[in-house]
């Protein structure tokens, strides 16, 4: 446990001790197990100068830092605010800004970058208390402390961000190689094209500067940013954009130029079907590190760059089905893997880098799934100089997460380390003679590279980051010179009304807390739910709820915080057509209805829903094939069962079915009863195949776990007695099992099935053939129905 984390258990009481006001009515507060009365002043909380009550919970003092409620504060801002119960995690979203906490955790990520925070995420009388500070100026607010008064002013009415001007050097730059002039040359061109938004400055320079250095580049408008924060780059060359870079900065010093950290791509374009995002992982391998993309169908194409610290991947003709924010497992390259959809047809992934990387990329051979290979990357390329604000180190094509820095000032030194990276050539650079750097060096280190800046003796300095153009700026300012973030003023947003009166509204998708319906209001004459098509993902907890039309609208797109024991969250979105996504705290069922132009989705418990309930569990699957011999891997052959299974209980409609698997997907052991239970199944098959060290074994046998109802144990004995008599293979009974995890942890009758050994030649030539598992299957069929129609009582 740390420190600030003990210190804020100890006792609310004792902190901000030096706060002067009138003693106030103790509020009693429960935190992290503690009850205690929390005695200090009131805080008065403002938003633009008008006072904003929060009733429930008021904004308090913990460790001198100023908690407030997450949602009842940043909601009517206009952010989204998201609570996950179960994950003990806040989410803000907000314009381009995506902020992550975590409960009781001192750090935040913000669009992907780790901050540390001073007093981290608290639930205090069940509310979710988060440092208004922190929030606010990350999302781009100010925010006024007054301690005489103990009042604090949400500020969102910025100040516009001023022009920077850039004029020209007062020094010669040093020399580039001379192979980068034709390259320079032959831009000029495509540069004369473009219309200058600032005017010329004829400057005075010393004849010695080159003549293509000189020019000052004109200013490229960006091109804005997609959902995720990823700027669009203009595409230029590399060497193009070195150019611009030192013909941006003043008094450049030091120039080290590598080589361009291009992205290796080798997926060709084909004509497929529109496919599904399932999945985004990272793997650790002993060379690097393997990022994964998987598809539910063949990829069409994919558009790949690597932008500013950030690789991305945009997946042509998908759509997506995956969280906006996966957290990947311990890996050396990537920190947070983003999903969104970028355009109706496109699917675009993320993948935050925390070192260097360089990038190949390549779809595996039936295209379903991106794999991506990340390897030490070579430095691009970095600029030491000194301007009027003090002096900088321009690192090329990287972010500040990517880099580790120490700034040592017992040793008057500071070193940034950039792992996964290597330099061309290592340099020294002496008697740079800076306002604070010395001298500098640039060295390969085991797993990465360092650049070491040497300071004058003693040097009183701050520092600050800055990101320009999707480059990094180190600067180094005389002590206390560090600005203040400059923030731009939000635009003024028109409302906007129809020619029918309908007003889109945060209302129009409502969900009902008393009855757990969804009601979605449209104007009269619009609901028309034969159109609605319904897609339940259970396995992921989740429900896509198709409206078969665009109501963009009328139905805005939002989030909506839910946050019972049915759903998590819903989320409405337009993409050609409109949807509501549905994250659930567990599987429901539904039912559609309307009440004149509200449509009612009614949520509930599978066994509210259906009368029947059977669970079929596929064994094994993805990277646990199960037994392999003979040439077959059981799963082969069980997904072969299922299939032939599944079509024969097509004739009893009146039976739900629900799959622990339903593709070839690796599920733990754990995942298949509980997903069972949590339906309420009344009944859980699991079908296997058998293996022995012996090749003479052979024959089918049946498993259950003994129960004081004995219906496992019959309907064990039904279904063996079937198997046999139609198939004719050997008989090894109906067995009990006590240890088998997926028999003792269902909370229904249960039985697990082994249709033949693949490690006997006979049996594997029945298992694989078409006749056989048509008549294996119909036993089993015949005996699920005979279970719900003689055995079965609810």
């Amino acid at each position: 446990m740390s420190n600030k984390i003990r210190m804020g258990m100890l006792g609310l009481g004792m902190l901000a001790i030096g706060a002067m006001a009138t003693p106030t009515q103790a509020l009693t507060i429960e935190y992290d197990g503690i009850v205690q009365e929390y005695s200090l002043p009131p805080i008065t909380l403002y938003i633009n100068g008008e006072e904003v009550n929060t009733s429930v919970m008021p904004p308090i003092q913990f460790d001198d830092v100023t908690l407030v409620p997450i949602r009842e504060v940043f909601e009517p801002l206009g952010a989204m605010v998201e609570w996950k119960n179960t994950e003990k995690r806040a989410y803000i979203y907000y314009e381009e800004t995506l902020i992550t906490l975590k409960y009781n955790e001192e750090f935040a990520w913000v669009d992907g970058e780790y901050h540390e925070l001073t007093v981290p995420v608290k639930l205090i009388n069940d509310k979710v208390m988060v440092p208004v500070r922190f929030i606010s100026e990350n999302l781009g607010m100010r925010v006024d402390w007054n301690q005489e008064l103990r009042t604090v002013n949400i500020r969102t009415d910025l100040m516009e961000r001023p022009e920077t001007e850039h004029p020209e050097p007062e020094r010669p730059y040093p020399e580039i190689e001379e192979e980068l002039e034709p390259e320079i040359e032959e831009v000029e061109p495509e540069i004369e094209e473009v219309e200058p938004e600032i005017e010329e400055v004829e400057p005075e320079v010393e004849e010695e500067i080159e003549p293509e250095i000189e020019e000052v580049e004109p200013e490229v408008e960006e091109e804005g940013f997609s959902d995720l924060g990823i700027m669009e780059v203009p595409r230029i060359t590399w060497q193009q954009q070195v150019n611009n870079a030192l013909g941006m900065l003043d008094g450049v010093k030091e120039v080290y130029i590598g080589t361009e950290n291009y992205t290796e791509v080798n997926a060709p374009a084909q004509s497929n079907a529109k496919t599904t995002v399932v999945d985004a992982i990272m793997r650790q391998t002993t060379d690097g590190a393997t990022g994964l993309i998987d598809t539910r169908s063949a990829i069409s194409d994919i558009d790949v760059s690597m932008v500013a610290g950030h690789l991305v991947v945009d997946i042509i003709n998908s759509e997506n089905t995956l969280p906006r924010e996966i957290i990947p497992t311990d890996n050396d390259f990537v920190s947070l893997i983003r999903t969104s959809q970028l355009s109706a047809n496109t699917t675009r992934v993320v993948f935050d880098l925390k070192s260097g990387a360089k990038a190949s990329v390549e779809l595996d051979s039936n295209r379903r799934q991106v794999i991506i290979n990340f390897e030490e990357q070579p430095v691009s390329a970095i600029i030491v100089g000194s301007d009027d604000i003090g002096d900088y180190v321009f690192f090329k094509d990287l972010r500040e997460a990517q880099l580790d820095v120490n700034a040592d000032k017992l040793r008057d030194k500071v070193e940034f380390t950039l792992n996964n990276s290597y330099f061309n050539d290592e340099e020294e650079w002496k008697d740079l003679d800076l306002n604070f750097i010395e001298d500098a060096s640039l060295e390969n280190i085991r797993n990465g590279s360092e650049l070491t800046l040497w300071l004058s003796r003693q040097a009183k300095y701050d520092y600050y980051f800055e990101e320009v153009d999707g480059n990094l700026m180190f600067r180094m300012v005389d002590e206390g010179d560090v600005p203040e973030p400059e923030i731009e003023e939000e635009p003024e947003v028109e409302e906007e009304w129809f020619d029918d009166g309908f007003v889109p509204s945060d209302r129009a998708v409502f969900y009902n807390y008393e009855t757990t319906n969804i009601e979605i209001t449209l104007p009269e004459g619009m609901v028309d739910i034969s159109q609605i098509s319904v897609t339940d993902n259970y396995i992921e907890r989740q429900m896509i709820v198709d409206l078969g039309a665009d109501y963009s609208k009328y139905l805005v797109d939002e989030f909506i915080d839910v946050n019972d024991d049915k759903v998590n969250d819903i989320s409405v979105i337009t993409d050609i057509t409109t949807k509501l996504i549905i994250d659930e705290a567990r599987v429901q069922a539904y039912d559609i209805s309307t009440r004149g132009n509200v449509i009612i989705f009614d949520l509930m418990d599978p066994r509210e829903r259906y009368d029947k309930i059977l669970v079929i569990d596929p064994g094994h699957g993805g990277s646990d094939p199960g037994a392999v011999s003979n040439g077959y891997t059981e799963v082969q052959i069980i997904d072969f069962q299922v299939a032939e299974l599944a079509r024969l209980l097509e004739q009893r409609p009146d039976i739900k079915i629900y799959y622990t698997r339903e593709t070839d997907t690796y599920i733990t052991v754990d995942f298949r009863p509980t997903l069972s239970n949590e339906i309420g199944a009344d009944l859980f098959v699991s079908v296997h195949n058998n293996a022995a060290t012996s090749s003479s074994a052979n024959g089918t046998e049946v498993f259950y776990y003994p129960t004081d109802d004995g219906l496992s144990k019959e309907l064990a004995e039904i279904m063996i007695n079937k198997m046999i008599s139609y198939t004719g293979m050997t008989n090894r009974g109906a067995k009990s099992n006590v240890t088998y995890y997926v028999l003792r942890t269902s909370d229904m009758p249960a039985v697990l099935l082994e249709g033949g050994f693949l490690t006997n030649w006979g049996d594997i030539q029945k298992l694989v053939s078409d006749d056989f598992n048509q008549k294996y299957c119909l036993a089993i069929y015949e005996s699920i129905i005979h279970y719900f129609d003689n055995m079965y009582t609810r």
